[in-house]
Parts: C-alpha cells; structure tokens; sequence
C-alpha cells in the first residue's frame, strides 16, 4: 500500500496514473482541515470516477470543528461509505491532548454507529519548520495516543508520516500540501 518509486516519478513529472475500482460507484467523505482541500478532486481523478467524494473539510477547522461537520453529515451516510477523518493539528495548543483524543474517539463511535464500518482516522502531520516546541510536543503526544488507540477501537490509521516524503509535499507556507502533496495523499486513500 502507498505509492512505489515508479507511481512517485510519474506523479513528479506530471503523468496521470489510474486506479482501479470496482464498477460500482462508492462516496468516499473526507473531513478535515485545511490540508484535505482539493484532496477530492485528486481522488475522483485516480479513481477514474469511482469514488463520489464528499469532501467536508474546512479551513482552519480545529477537532470541534471537524466533529460538528461529522454530526451534520451523520444523516447523509449510507453502510457503503468510506469515511476518512484527519485533523487536530489547528489549536492543538488551545485544547488539551486529551480532549483532542477524546473528540476522535467520539467521532468514530458515531460514525461507526451509523455505518457499521470504521472510518479511516489520519494522524496529525508535521508541519515542515514551522512547528514550535510546544505544538510538537503535543502533536507528538496525540498521535502516539491516536496509534494506540486505533487498536481499541479496532479502526485503520493512516500515519502520513511513514508515506510520505515531507520535503516535497509541503507548499512555501509549510502548512499546506502543494499538487504533488495532494495528489500522492489521494493515491494513498484509493490504494
């Protein structure tokens, strides 16, 4: 799973590649940050259509945030969806790790709940220089809870740091993903 050496050259020099999926059309829910936008569109590209993405994820969206947008959407949600969920990382200063944890958990419980299928929980990234001491250790913190916890809740996790070469998806800002950040993230979540 994750992208090889080949699919890597072909995404930096600019060729589409494609992923197979079933016939049938699936709708894939992304809720996030900032770091999820235009995600989407590079999900729908790989897939050759065959994933619906309803993509729900907002700017600046700290985990209350991400857990209203996940309430909101309860209702739309169908057994055959694929529910992918990241963020924490904006105001993680603001609000205890623990808290953070405990909305995660939340949120997968009642997805779960409504589904009867476990979403796909992504842990909060690094962000290239630009993260004070206080922010890392906390994100640090969280994360190492989030992977043991995922056990519990018997729930996949993506951790972006093992798939990804930071270096080279980060925009100048050092916060948001450049097109070849998105486009190797939604290689990673059709896979």
């Amino acid at each position: 799973m994750g992208v090889g050496r080949q699919s890597w050259r072909y995404i930096q020099d600019g060729k589409r590649l494609w992923l197979k999926t079933g016939s049938k059309v699936r709708r894939m829910w992304l809720f996030g940050d900032s770091l999820m936008r235009g995600v989407g569109k590079e999900i729908h590209s790989l897939s050759k259509g065959g994933y619906k993405v309803m993509d729900k994820s907002r700017p600046g969206a700290n985990i209350r945030g991400i857990r209203e947008a996940v309430m909101n959407s309860l209702h739309q949600m169908e057994p055959e969806d694929l529910v992918v969920i990241e963020g924490g990382g904006n105001g993680l200063e603001d609000i205890e790790g623990w808290e953070t944890v405990r909305v995660m958990e939340e949120i997968v419980r009642v997805v779960e709940c409504k589904i009867h299928r476990r979403p796909l929980v992504m842990c909060v990234p690094k962000r290239r220089d630009k993260e004070g001491q206080v922010f890392g250790q906390k994100r640090r913190w969280v994360n190492g809870k989030l992977v043991g916890r995922l056990e519990d809740w018997k729930c996949d996790g993506m951790q972006l740091w093992e798939r990804m070469d930071w270096r080279q998806v980060w925009t100048q800002d050092g916060v948001h993903m450049s097109n070849i950040g998105k486009v190797w993230l939604a290689w990673n979540l059709v896979d």
